[in-house]
């Protein structure tokens, strides 16, 4: 089998490929990337790989994958940020059992963090406990509060 490839044929195959990606919105950075790679003699496995990962990552939209129903734009993403939403943000009784199971690992991850963070710095893991909790609570504290925030707010605007 013959391999090798004419100039022309190369040419038609390069702007048929640029046809291509311009169609799936690639920009045309990364088309043009991709070409060099493709006319530098030294482009490596590992320069064509990075080159794929690049333009798949930028084709990658998520309407079209099956998280979409029917062309739709309620996802299923949404479905599952809402039962996120009444796990952490409600009281509800739907996930009361999960919920008590969620913070009662807290205190196992303090302990975990502690004791990396011992080993590291060489301090009394007695020592960092507490700060670590203190920390650890602050942040998850803020970050629960400002998704429950932001998800209500988006509630509201969805229902106005």
């Amino acid at each position: 089998m013959n391999w090798t490839m004419t100039d022309q044929d190369y040419k038609i195959l390069k702007k048929d490929l640029e046809t291509k990606l311009i169609e799936n919105n690639v920009s045309s950075i990364l088309i043009h990337e991709l070409f060099e790679t493709f006319d530098d003699p030294d482009s490596t496995e590992e320069d064509f790989t990075s080159m794929q990962l690049r333009i798949l990552s930028g084709l990658s939209k998520p309407e079209d994958t099956n998280f979409y129903y029917n062309n739709s734009r309620k996802s299923v993403i949404k479905y599952i940020e809402d039962e996120i939403f009444k796990l952490i943000c409600l009281k509800d009784e739907e996930y009361a059992k999960e919920r008590t199971s969620l913070f009662s690992k807290y205190e196992s991850i303090i302990a975990l963090v502690s004791a990396s963070i011992s080993a590291k710095f060489g301090l009394e893991s007695g020592l960092i406990s507490g700060l670590v909790s203190s920390m650890l609570l602050a942040i998850f504290k803020m970050g629960k509060n400002a998704w429950c925030v932001r998800k209500s707010d988006l509630s509201k605007e969805t229902n106005k």
